[in-house]
């Protein structure tokens, strides 16, 4: 299992939509969430009150939809015994890791 943030810089489109980021989880499966950097702060936000309120059980500290996919992904992150990350779309389905108690 793995978590990859990556961003990707494309020359050959307008500067405004030029820079993305992806998060990824491989399990078996693999699957992706892209963000504009407009929608960054919105992570970061989500990933600090997650960080902010892990506890013994898991609780949803909210969820992002994709903007501009074919295929819309979900990224839902909650808290608990460390920070969960799940991502979900209908083509191909969910995968979820795990970061334990950070």
């Amino acid at each position: 299992m793995e978590l990859d943030f990556v961003t990707v810089l494309d020359t050959d489109v307008e500067a405004s939509k030029s820079k993305v980021a992806l998060l990824g989880i491989a399990t078996p499966l693999r699957s992706s969430f892209s963000f504009r950097p407009a929608e960054w702060l919105s992570l970061i936000d989500l990933w600090s009150k997650a960080v902010k309120a892990q506890s013994d059980s898991w609780k949803v500290i909210g969820s992002m939809a994709e903007t501009e996919a074919s295929d819309v992904s979900h990224l839902t992150i909650s808290a608990g015994p460390g920070v969960k990350f799940v991502i979900s779309s209908f083509q191909k389905g969910t995968v979820t890791f795990v970061l334990s108690k950070v």
